[in-house]
This record gives C-alpha cells, sequence and structure tokens, in this order.
C-alpha cells in the first residue's frame, strides 16, 4: 500500500460532516457564514457538476473556505513548512512504474477518528514527519479543510442525474450521467498530500493510469498574492493518446489563494504542473472508487507490494 492509500467511508465523513447539519447550524447559528460557504446551496452543486460536464473533465471552485478559514489554513501550512514536515522528494508512478520526475517536496497528513469516553468521536490529526520535539501540534484548520472538500465530493455524487442542468443534447446529458456515476462511486479517501513546488514542472501524467482505484482527484491552493508570471499553472489536457499534437487540447489553471480544482483522476484528464517561479503550495485528496481500489489492494497483495501500515 503506497504512502498515500489509509481510507475511510464517506459513510463515517457523513455522520461527521453532513450537509444538511452543515447548512442547519450555519443558517441558524452563523448565517455569515454561510453566505461565505455560497457551494453548499443546491444550486451552487447543480452548476459545478454542470462545469464539470462541459469543461475538460474538471471543475474550479473559487473563495472554497472564505478569507479567514482559507488564512488560518494557509498559516497552519506554513507552520508545517518551516517544521520540516514538508521535506519528502516527490514520486510519480509512470506507466506501472515509481519514478523520481517530479520536483517538488510534499508531506503526509491525515485525521484518524477516535472514540472519546463519553460516545463521541474525536479526531486526532498529524503529519506523518511529526516527532516528539513538534507531537503536540495540532492541525485544526486543516481538518476543516479535509472535512469540506469529503463534504462537496459526497454531495456532487448525490445529485440526481435527471436534475435540469440546463444541458442542450443527448451527449451532454450521457456525459452527465457518467460523471454523475464517476463522483456515487467514491467512498474511501486517501491522506492529504501538501507539496511545495518550485523550479521545474513535472511530467505529464495520469493519476490513475493503471487502475489504482483513483476517480477523482482534488487541489486546494494556498498561494497568497500569486500572479500569472509566478508561473506553477496546472495544465489540464482534454485527451490522452500519446500523440505530442495533442499538447495543444489543454486549459491551464492558475494555483489562486482559496481554489479548489475537482477532476477526473483517470485517462480522461492528462495533467502537468508548469514551471514555477517561486514557491507554491497545493493541497491534494484523492477519491477512490470502492470497487477498483478493492481490486487493486488485491492485485498488489498477489504482487507483495501492499506494505503493512502501524
Amino acid at each position: 500500500m503506497t504512502s498515500d492509500q489509509k481510507s475511510y467511508t464517506l459513510d463515517e465523513f457523513k455522520r461527521r460532516h453532513a450537509l444538511s447539519l452543515l447548512r442547519k447550524s450555519l443558517q441558524e447559528i452563523m448565517p455569515d457564514k454561510y453566505k461565505t460557504l455560497w457551494w453548499c446551496k443546491d444550486e451552487a452543486l447543480t452548476e459545478i457538476r454542470r462545469q464539470f460536464v462541459l469543461s475538460t473533465n474538471h471543475c474550479v471552485i473559487d473563495e472554497f473556505l472564505g478569507t479567514e478559514a482559507f488564512s488560518k489554513v494557509r498559516e497552519e501550512i506554513k507552520v508545517a513548512h518551516e517544521s520540516n514536515l514538508v521535506t519528502t522528494d516527490g514520486m510519480l508512478t509512470f506507466q506501472g512504474k515509481n519514478e523520481s520526475i517530479r520536483t517538488d517536496k510534499l508531506g503526509w497528513f491525515d485525521c484518524t477518528a477516535l472514540p472519546s469516553t463519553n460516545g463521541s468521536v474525536q479526531a486526532s490529526c498529524a503529519f506523518d514527519q511529526q516527532s516528539n520535539s513538534n507531537a503536540s501540534q495540532s492541525w485544526p484548520h486543516m481538518q476543516y479543510l479535509m472535512q469540506r472538500i469529503e463534504t462537496i465530493v459526497s454531495e456532487l455524487g448525490s445529485l440526481s442525474n435527471d436534475i435540469n442542468f440546463q444541458l442542450h443534447n443527448s451527449e451532454e446529458y450521457s456525459r452527465n450521467v457518467i460523471i454523475g456515476n464517476d463522483f456515487k462511486s467514491c467512498h474511501t479517501r486517501s491522506r492529504i498530500m501538501v507539496t511545495c513546488y518550485g523550479g521545474k514542472s513535472d511530467t505529464k501524467h495520469l493519476d490513475n493510469g493503471n487502475k489504482n482505484g483513483r476517480r477523482i482527484t482534488a487541489i486546494y491552493y494556498v498561494n497568497q498574492g500569486w500572479r500569472r508570471p509566478d508561473g506553477g499553472a496546472l495544465r489540464l489536457y482534454t485527451r490522452y493518446t500519446g500523440d505530442e499534437e495533442n499538447k495543444e487540447v489543454y486549459c491551464d489553471v492558475e494555483p489562486l489563494a482559496d481554489r479548489l480544482v475537482l477532476f477526473l483522476s483517470d485517462q480522461r484528464t492528462p495533467h502537468e504542473v508548469l514551471p514555477s517561479h517561486t514557491d507554491r503550495f497545493a493541497v491534494t485528496l484523492w477519491f477512490w472508487d470502492r470497487h477498483e481500489k478493492a481490486a487493486a489492494d488485491l492485485r498488489d497483495a498477489a504482487k507483495g507490494e501492499v506494505e503493512r501500515e502501524s
């Protein structure tokens, strides 16, 4: 089992972070906060799914957390970086092999649900690299970000395929059904990967080129004051054929502050990160297709490639 493969069911997420409860608490207790989480509303979720259907298999959601929550997440990532928790050399699985074709540094972060003595569920959150010297460091806003991404992926899958997406032909409707099923299939997630890019780009690749189970990729950016000359855009291609002539068929997404990008992880969305001329921070989370992930685990176990997790 590779470093990102520690999963929890979305049923568990929804028990703790159900969108209906989130809406109720925000509307009744924190109406100002509800305005910042605009994507909680049905019409916003519908438009996000529609963007997936009409684009190159992705959507871009700006102002995902709002200014206050974004600033707190950014500060925690700054602390993690300065504490040497984002230092592992990046690797890519390319054509079934792990290769050093990334230039980023990364750190793995996760939250584990722990039952308490009063019956409630507490979350213990940490980076893999945390040592005794910083073991007491907590990450409540990273946990909040993880919860919100879990929520939006779950809710995008719960939308009916028959809802009015203002689609104009049968092809668009068919794509909507397929993408809806992609979201519905997501029942587990990876740990969070925090990356710091600087300098060269990574190689054009797929997040799921070998049926590893990844279905949806979520990337959140924490780059305050990012300018176009800073580079580091995420380049998403419309299809992958191996033909270099297809390189002009792409969409560039700039890594702007408080921006969430969702895209399909498989052969439908090859992508790469363009050269960055300053440090570029991103938070990545993968959501897995339950059945494909189970098959991949069995396949890897048969090859003796699954690592035990303590």
